[in-house]
Protein backbone atom coordinates (compact mmCIF):
# COMPACT_ATOMS: atom_id res chain seq x y z
CA UNK A 1 0.00 0.00 0.00
CA UNK A 2 2.84 2.19 0.97
CA UNK A 3 4.51 1.90 -2.39
CA UNK A 4 1.14 2.68 -4.39
CA UNK A 5 0.51 5.63 -2.38
CA UNK A 6 3.89 7.28 -3.17
CA UNK A 7 3.33 6.63 -6.52
CA UNK A 8 0.01 8.14 -6.81
CA UNK A 9 1.66 11.30 -4.87
CA UNK A 10 4.30 11.62 -7.37
CA UNK A 11 2.07 11.18 -10.58
CA UNK A 12 -0.60 13.93 -8.55
CA UNK A 13 2.19 16.30 -8.72
CA UNK A 14 3.02 15.64 -12.42
CA UNK A 15 -0.69 16.03 -12.76
CA UNK A 16 -1.19 12.66 -14.19
CA UNK A 17 -4.21 12.53 -12.41
CA UNK A 18 -6.04 9.12 -13.85
CA UNK A 19 -2.83 7.45 -13.12
CA UNK A 20 -2.39 9.03 -10.04
CA UNK A 21 -6.10 8.06 -8.87
CA UNK A 22 -5.24 4.33 -10.37
CA UNK A 23 -2.33 4.22 -7.22
CA UNK A 24 -4.39 5.48 -4.66
CA UNK A 25 -7.18 2.50 -5.61
CA UNK A 26 -4.91 0.03 -5.30
CA UNK A 27 -3.41 1.48 -2.05
CA UNK A 28 -6.57 1.25 -0.55
CA UNK A 29 -7.27 -1.88 -1.74
CA UNK A 30 -4.15 -3.61 -0.10
CA UNK A 31 -4.93 -0.72 2.92
CA UNK A 32 -8.56 0.42 3.88
CA UNK A 33 -7.37 2.34 6.81
CA UNK A 34 -4.64 4.05 4.61
CA UNK A 35 -6.02 7.71 5.24
CA UNK A 36 -3.45 9.37 3.74
CA UNK A 37 -4.43 7.50 0.55
CA UNK A 38 -7.81 8.60 0.71
CA UNK A 39 -7.13 12.32 1.36
CA UNK A 40 -4.48 12.53 -1.47
CA UNK A 41 -7.13 10.07 -3.84
CA UNK A 42 -9.75 13.15 -3.03
CA UNK A 43 -7.56 15.98 -3.51
CA UNK A 44 -6.95 14.09 -7.60
CA UNK A 45 -10.55 13.63 -8.04
CA UNK A 46 -11.15 17.40 -7.23
CA UNK A 47 -8.34 18.80 -9.64
CA UNK A 48 -9.29 16.17 -12.39
CA UNK A 49 -13.10 17.68 -11.62
CA UNK A 50 -14.84 14.65 -10.35
CA UNK A 51 -15.91 16.81 -7.66
CA UNK A 52 -18.65 14.12 -6.65
CA UNK A 53 -16.27 11.59 -5.78
CA UNK A 54 -14.02 14.08 -4.04
CA UNK A 55 -16.70 15.08 -1.59
CA UNK A 56 -17.63 11.39 -1.20
CA UNK A 57 -14.17 10.55 -0.52
CA UNK A 58 -13.53 13.84 1.61
CA UNK A 59 -16.56 12.25 3.83
CA UNK A 60 -15.12 9.08 4.44
CA UNK A 61 -12.17 10.54 5.63
CA UNK A 62 -13.90 12.85 8.11
CA UNK A 63 -15.75 9.85 9.28
CA UNK A 64 -12.49 8.63 10.39
CA UNK A 65 -10.57 11.34 11.39
CA UNK A 66 -12.35 14.76 11.61
CA UNK A 67 -9.02 16.44 12.80
CA UNK A 68 -6.89 15.21 9.39
CA UNK A 69 -4.00 17.16 8.65
CA UNK A 70 -5.25 19.70 5.52
CA UNK A 71 -8.89 18.45 5.81
CA UNK A 72 -10.55 21.88 5.96
CA UNK A 73 -8.29 23.36 3.61
CA UNK A 74 -9.08 20.65 1.03
CA UNK A 75 -13.00 21.24 1.81
CA UNK A 76 -11.90 24.60 0.97
CA UNK A 77 -10.66 24.03 -2.11
CA UNK A 78 -13.48 21.26 -2.63
CA UNK A 79 -16.10 24.50 -2.26
CA UNK A 80 -13.74 26.70 -4.36
CA UNK A 81 -13.73 24.28 -7.21
CA UNK A 82 -17.85 23.92 -6.57
CA UNK A 83 -18.11 27.85 -7.02
CA UNK A 84 -19.32 28.04 -3.26
CA UNK A 85 -16.63 30.68 -1.92
CA UNK A 86 -18.93 31.71 0.52
CA UNK A 87 -18.54 28.09 2.19
CA UNK A 88 -14.57 28.02 1.57
CA UNK A 89 -14.24 31.23 3.16
CA UNK A 90 -15.96 29.45 6.07
CA UNK A 91 -14.07 26.39 6.04
CA UNK A 92 -10.45 28.74 5.30
CA UNK A 93 -11.72 31.33 8.54
CA UNK A 94 -12.59 28.35 10.74
CA UNK A 95 -8.90 26.48 10.01
CA UNK A 96 -7.27 29.48 10.30
CA UNK A 97 -9.20 30.39 14.00
CA UNK A 98 -7.10 26.90 14.89
CA UNK A 99 -4.10 28.32 13.44
CA UNK A 100 -3.55 31.79 13.64
CA UNK A 101 0.07 32.10 11.84
CA UNK A 102 -0.53 30.02 8.97
CA UNK A 103 0.72 31.71 6.05
CA UNK A 104 -0.91 29.57 3.66
CA UNK A 105 -4.19 29.20 5.30
CA UNK A 106 -4.40 33.13 5.07
CA UNK A 107 -3.00 32.83 1.22
CA UNK A 108 -6.53 30.62 0.68
CA UNK A 109 -8.56 32.53 2.78
CA UNK A 110 -7.62 35.78 0.95
CA UNK A 111 -7.80 33.98 -2.34
CA UNK A 112 -11.12 32.79 -1.17
CA UNK A 113 -12.82 36.39 0.16
CA UNK A 114 -11.13 37.96 -3.69
CA UNK A 115 -13.58 35.35 -5.36
CA UNK A 116 -16.52 35.69 -2.92
CA UNK A 117 -16.07 39.63 -3.16
CA UNK A 118 -15.10 40.40 0.01
CA UNK A 119 -12.26 42.82 -1.49
CA UNK A 120 -11.29 44.77 1.38
CA UNK A 121 -10.81 42.08 3.87
CA UNK A 122 -9.24 40.23 1.31
CA UNK A 123 -6.74 43.43 0.49
CA UNK A 124 -5.71 43.47 4.23
CA UNK A 125 -5.23 39.34 4.38
CA UNK A 126 -3.25 39.05 0.94
CA UNK A 127 -0.67 41.74 1.85
CA UNK A 128 0.20 40.35 4.66
CA UNK A 129 1.13 37.36 3.16
CA UNK A 130 2.98 39.31 0.76
CA UNK A 131 5.02 40.73 3.59
CA UNK A 132 5.59 37.15 4.90
CA UNK A 133 6.03 35.59 1.27
CA UNK A 134 7.64 38.88 -1.26
CA UNK A 135 7.69 36.35 -3.81
CA UNK A 136 4.33 34.31 -3.72
CA UNK A 137 2.95 33.68 -7.06
CA UNK A 138 -0.72 33.45 -6.09
CA UNK A 139 -0.81 36.64 -4.09
CA UNK A 140 0.39 38.45 -6.35
CA UNK A 141 -2.17 37.03 -8.51
CA UNK A 142 -5.01 37.37 -6.36
CA UNK A 143 -4.03 41.13 -5.66
CA UNK A 144 -4.42 40.88 -9.51
CA UNK A 145 -8.23 39.87 -9.45
CA UNK A 146 -8.79 42.83 -6.56
CA UNK A 147 -7.11 45.59 -8.73
CA UNK A 148 -9.43 44.07 -11.61
CA UNK A 149 -12.46 44.09 -9.82
CA UNK A 150 -11.36 47.87 -8.71
CA UNK A 151 -10.98 48.28 -12.50
CA UNK A 152 -7.29 49.61 -11.89
CA UNK A 153 -7.06 47.54 -15.23
CA UNK A 154 -2.97 48.20 -15.81
CA UNK A 155 -1.75 47.57 -12.30
CA UNK A 156 -3.79 44.87 -12.30
CA UNK A 157 -1.63 43.36 -15.35
CA UNK A 158 1.84 44.41 -13.36
CA UNK A 159 0.66 41.98 -10.64
CA UNK A 160 -0.34 39.15 -12.79
CA UNK A 161 3.10 39.36 -15.00
CA UNK A 162 4.93 38.94 -11.59
CA UNK A 163 2.80 36.07 -10.76
CA UNK A 164 3.81 34.39 -13.89
CA UNK A 165 7.46 35.30 -13.78
CA UNK A 166 7.41 33.61 -10.35
CA UNK A 167 4.97 30.77 -11.80
CA UNK A 168 4.76 30.52 -15.38
CA UNK A 169 3.04 27.49 -15.43
CA UNK A 170 -0.06 28.43 -13.78
CA UNK A 171 -2.96 28.81 -16.60
CA UNK A 172 -5.56 30.59 -14.99
CA UNK A 173 -2.74 33.74 -14.30
CA UNK A 174 -2.52 33.59 -18.06
CA UNK A 175 -6.50 33.77 -18.40
CA UNK A 176 -6.50 36.56 -16.15
CA UNK A 177 -3.63 38.48 -17.31
CA UNK A 178 -5.09 37.95 -21.09
CA UNK A 179 -8.31 39.67 -19.48
CA UNK A 180 -6.55 42.81 -18.60
CA UNK A 181 -4.85 42.96 -21.92
CA UNK A 182 -8.10 42.67 -23.06
CA UNK A 183 -9.75 45.79 -21.27
CA UNK A 184 -6.17 47.37 -22.31
CA UNK A 185 -7.30 46.64 -25.95
CA UNK A 186 -4.34 44.85 -26.34
CA UNK A 187 -5.38 42.03 -28.77
CA UNK A 188 -1.86 40.34 -29.98
CA UNK A 189 -1.20 40.00 -25.91
CA UNK A 190 -5.04 38.51 -25.06
CA UNK A 191 -4.57 35.93 -28.26
CA UNK A 192 -0.80 35.38 -26.36
CA UNK A 193 -1.86 34.79 -23.13
CA UNK A 194 -4.99 32.54 -24.16
CA UNK A 195 -2.95 30.20 -26.21
CA UNK A 196 -0.34 29.95 -23.38
CA UNK A 197 -2.97 28.57 -21.06
CA UNK A 198 -3.95 26.18 -23.60
CA UNK A 199 -0.90 24.71 -24.03
CA UNK A 200 -0.02 24.65 -20.11
CA UNK A 201 -3.79 23.12 -19.53
CA UNK A 202 -6.19 21.81 -22.71
CA UNK A 203 -8.46 21.43 -19.58
CA UNK A 204 -8.91 24.76 -19.26
CA UNK A 205 -12.76 25.99 -20.37
CA UNK A 206 -11.34 30.00 -19.44
CA UNK A 207 -8.54 29.71 -21.94
CA UNK A 208 -11.16 28.64 -24.56
CA UNK A 209 -14.01 31.43 -23.55
CA UNK A 210 -10.81 33.93 -23.82
CA UNK A 211 -9.53 32.70 -27.00
CA UNK A 212 -13.44 32.35 -28.85
CA UNK A 213 -14.13 35.85 -28.08
CA UNK A 214 -10.80 37.24 -29.59
CA UNK A 215 -11.77 35.19 -32.80
CA UNK A 216 -15.43 36.62 -32.51
CA UNK A 217 -14.10 40.09 -32.21
CA UNK A 218 -11.73 39.55 -35.12
CA UNK A 219 -14.68 38.56 -37.57
CA UNK A 220 -13.57 34.86 -37.20
CA UNK A 221 -17.03 33.66 -36.12
CA UNK A 222 -17.18 29.81 -36.65
CA UNK A 223 -13.83 29.60 -35.03
CA UNK A 224 -14.97 31.02 -32.29
CA UNK A 225 -18.29 29.24 -31.60
CA UNK A 226 -16.06 25.94 -31.69
CA UNK A 227 -14.08 27.61 -28.80
CA UNK A 228 -17.26 28.78 -27.05
CA UNK A 229 -18.61 25.03 -27.00
CA UNK A 230 -15.16 23.68 -25.92
CA UNK A 231 -15.43 25.93 -23.04
CA UNK A 232 -18.85 24.30 -22.36
CA UNK A 233 -17.69 21.14 -22.37
CA UNK A 234 -14.79 21.82 -20.53
CA UNK A 235 -16.93 23.74 -17.84
CA UNK A 236 -20.74 23.63 -18.38
CA UNK A 237 -20.89 27.00 -15.64
CA UNK A 238 -19.45 29.11 -17.84
CA UNK A 239 -22.75 31.37 -18.71
CA UNK A 240 -20.86 34.32 -20.58
CA UNK A 241 -20.20 31.53 -22.90
CA UNK A 242 -23.91 30.90 -23.96
CA UNK A 243 -24.64 34.82 -24.57
CA UNK A 244 -21.12 34.96 -27.11
CA UNK A 245 -22.35 31.99 -28.76
CA UNK A 246 -25.66 34.53 -29.33
CA UNK A 247 -23.42 37.06 -30.78
CA UNK A 248 -22.11 34.91 -33.26
CA UNK A 249 -24.97 33.38 -34.00
CA UNK A 250 -26.58 37.03 -34.60
CA UNK A 251 -23.75 37.87 -36.89
CA UNK A 252 -24.24 35.10 -38.57
CA UNK A 253 -28.11 35.92 -38.66
CA UNK A 254 -29.05 32.54 -37.32
CA UNK A 255 -31.49 34.36 -35.06
CA UNK A 256 -33.34 31.37 -33.92
CA UNK A 257 -30.31 30.07 -32.39
CA UNK A 258 -28.75 33.17 -31.19
CA UNK A 259 -31.98 33.77 -29.06
CA UNK A 260 -32.12 29.82 -27.70
CA UNK A 261 -27.84 31.17 -26.61
CA UNK A 262 -29.19 33.95 -24.76
CA UNK A 263 -31.98 32.31 -23.03
CA UNK A 264 -29.71 29.32 -21.98
CA UNK A 265 -27.07 32.15 -20.47
CA UNK A 266 -29.90 33.80 -18.43
CA UNK A 267 -31.23 30.33 -17.00
CA UNK A 268 -27.96 30.56 -15.41
CA UNK A 269 -27.32 34.27 -14.81
CA UNK A 270 -30.99 35.90 -14.69
CA UNK A 271 -29.74 39.17 -13.55
CA UNK A 272 -27.28 40.23 -16.18
CA UNK A 273 -29.28 43.13 -17.58
CA UNK A 274 -27.12 43.54 -20.80
CA UNK A 275 -27.99 40.10 -22.00
CA UNK A 276 -31.69 40.78 -21.30
CA UNK A 277 -31.50 43.67 -23.48
CA UNK A 278 -29.77 41.82 -26.27
CA UNK A 279 -32.18 39.28 -26.77
CA UNK A 280 -35.31 41.39 -26.46
CA UNK A 281 -32.83 43.57 -29.42
CA UNK A 282 -33.25 40.31 -31.34
CA UNK A 283 -37.48 39.16 -30.37
CA UNK A 284 -38.04 42.87 -31.30
CA UNK A 285 -40.36 42.13 -34.72
CA UNK A 286 -44.16 41.87 -34.74
CA UNK A 287 -44.52 38.50 -33.97
CA UNK A 288 -42.68 38.25 -30.61
CA UNK A 289 -43.29 41.47 -29.30
CA UNK A 290 -44.96 40.53 -26.07
CA UNK A 291 -41.47 38.17 -25.25
CA UNK A 292 -39.21 41.42 -26.36
CA UNK A 293 -41.19 43.54 -23.86
CA UNK A 294 -40.56 40.95 -21.21
CA UNK A 295 -36.74 40.81 -21.74
CA UNK A 296 -36.78 44.91 -22.15
CA UNK A 297 -37.94 45.07 -18.99
CA UNK A 298 -35.34 43.02 -17.10
CA UNK A 299 -32.70 44.74 -18.51
CA UNK A 300 -34.11 48.03 -16.55
CA UNK A 301 -32.81 47.66 -13.22
CA UNK A 302 -33.11 49.16 -9.61
CA UNK A 303 -30.95 48.77 -6.91
CA UNK A 304 -32.58 47.18 -4.14
CA UNK A 305 -30.49 49.23 -1.72
CA UNK A 306 -28.79 52.70 -1.27
CA UNK A 307 -25.25 52.62 -3.22
CA UNK A 308 -23.84 55.75 -2.73
CA UNK A 309 -23.85 59.54 -1.20
CA UNK A 310 -22.06 62.21 -3.53
CA UNK A 311 -19.65 63.80 -1.23
CA UNK A 312 -19.77 66.63 -2.82
CA UNK A 313 -23.13 67.91 -1.86
CA UNK A 314 -23.21 70.86 0.65
CA UNK A 315 -25.13 70.71 3.48
CA UNK A 316 -24.92 67.40 5.95
CA UNK A 317 -28.71 67.24 5.90
CA UNK A 318 -28.58 66.84 2.22
CA UNK A 319 -25.50 64.60 2.40
CA UNK A 320 -27.54 61.96 4.47
CA UNK A 321 -29.86 61.53 1.88
CA UNK A 322 -29.71 58.04 0.09
CA UNK A 323 -29.56 57.21 -3.91
CA UNK A 324 -30.21 54.30 -5.70
CA UNK A 325 -28.66 53.22 -8.90
CA UNK A 326 -30.84 52.80 -11.90
CA UNK A 327 -29.67 51.12 -15.10
CA UNK A 328 -31.78 51.56 -17.87
CA UNK A 329 -30.99 50.21 -21.68
CA UNK A 330 -32.87 51.26 -24.67
CA UNK A 331 -33.16 49.88 -28.22
CA UNK A 332 -31.86 52.97 -30.52
CA UNK A 333 -31.35 51.94 -33.68
CA UNK A 334 -32.01 54.73 -34.80
CA UNK A 335 -29.67 57.20 -33.13
CA UNK A 336 -33.02 59.02 -32.09
CA UNK A 337 -32.36 59.24 -28.37
CA UNK A 338 -29.11 61.80 -27.73
CA UNK A 339 -27.24 62.10 -24.52
CA UNK A 340 -28.93 64.79 -22.57
CA UNK A 341 -32.11 64.57 -23.92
Amino acid sequence: APMHRLRGESELKSKRLDTAIHHFKRALELDTEDLEARFLMATAFRKNGQLHKAKLTLGQVASRDEAFAGLEIEWGLYYEAQGDYGKAVEKYRGALEKDRENTELMLRLGAGLVQNGEIEAAQEILQKVIRRIPNSAEAEYFIGRIAMAEERTPDALIHFDRAISLDPGRAEFHIWAGQAALGMKNIGRVNEEAQKAIDIDASTGEAYLLRGLIRMRAGIVKNALRDFNRALKLKPSLSAAYAYMGECYDQLRRLDEAVRSYRKALERESGNGEWWFKLGRLLFNPGRVSEAGKALRNAVRIGDEAEFTPRNVATQEERQNTFYAVDVQLVNPEGLLKPGM
